[in-house]
């Protein structure tokens, strides 16, 4: 049986010019660590542990460690978690926060901040933005609904949670 381990950043960040710049720099730090790094235990045949989005078959929006679930075995991914983790510290301080299936605390420090339906919907929301079909969707349901807005919708508070097993 398999585990998940994980942190949030909670509260979440809001989309200020400088969160994102400080994101940006979270992410690089993440890539300049990760990107020579091989594991032979690894879900990649050539054991490199980060997929980056345009090299991924699994996803487009996000950065992958091709390690644990394997099976059952998700203990392999651990180490990188709190790696990633410690430099999510780094750069958001006492926002980010780790969080394991087996510390059997029942409240965020076993589960989280976020639930999964939260973190799927902030990737889609994410991937709205990204792509610029944020106003067109809200726009669409506000005229299903018969409503209309004069503001302009734009980008919500960026989800930087990182359920990762």
């Amino acid at each position: 049986m398999g585990f998940d381990c994980g942190f949030d950043i909670h509260p979440r960040l809001e989309a200020t010019a400088e969160n994102k710049k400080t994101y940006q720099r979270f992410l690089d730090e993440i890539v300049r660590t990760y990107n020579d790094v091989y594991d032979k235990d690894g879900r990649r045949l050539d054991g490199k542990v980060l997929e980056m989005p345009i090299d991924s078959k699994y996803s487009k929006d996000c950065i992958t460690f091709m390690v644990g679930e394997s099976g059952t075995l998700t203990t392999p991914a651990e180490p990188y978690i709190r790696n990633v983790y410690k430099i999510a510290k780094k750069y958001f301080g006492s926002s980010a926060h780790f969080w394991h299936e087996m510390n059997e605390t029942d409240d965020e420090q076993q589960w989280g901040y976020y639930d999964w339906q939260e973190v799927h919907d902030a990737r889609e929301k994410l991937r709205e933005v990204e792509t610029g079909q944020e106003g067109d969707s809200q726009n669409h349901a506000q005229e299903e609904r018969g409503e209309s807005s004069d503001e302009p919708s734009g980008p919500l508070a960026t989800n930087s949670t990182s359920k990762v097993a």
